[in-house]
């Protein structure tokens, strides 16, 4: 694709990247070592725990689905939809150069 990718895999139609349990929760560390990325999670919603090492900013506060990720980011996401390997959800930086050149990931929810 264009080069770009999440933890070292680029976008690959017929791989699912993660798989999760429905009503989970989990914490992701999501990080660039590149410039800042507006980083999106399809139908899950989020809290950011800590941005940077320090207590997240006010306006990083309450549910999100996007962030934009400077350095690293720890966020609680919570998984209440479904989602099976026909129709994956995605993760991917909101960025359409770096999503269409292979930044982003599938993921479900069972």
């Amino acid at each position: 694709m264009g080069g770009f990718a999440i933890n070292g895999d680029p976008f690959a139609m017929n791989v699912i990247n993660e798989r999760v349990n429905l009503g989970d929760t989990e914490r992701w560390v999501v990080s660039t070592n590149m410039l800042a990325h507006p980083f999106h999670i399809h139908g899950v919603a989020f809290q950011v725990i800590r941005e940077n090492g320090r207590d997240p900013l006010p306006e990083s506060t309450g549910w999100k689905d996007t962030l934009v990720i400077d350095q690293e980011s720890e966020l609680l996401v919570r998984f209440t939809h479904p989602a099976g390997y026909e129709t994956p959800f995605m993760y991917h930086c909101h960025i359409l150069e770096h999503e269409d050149g292979g930044m982003m990931g599938q993921f479900t929810v069972s």
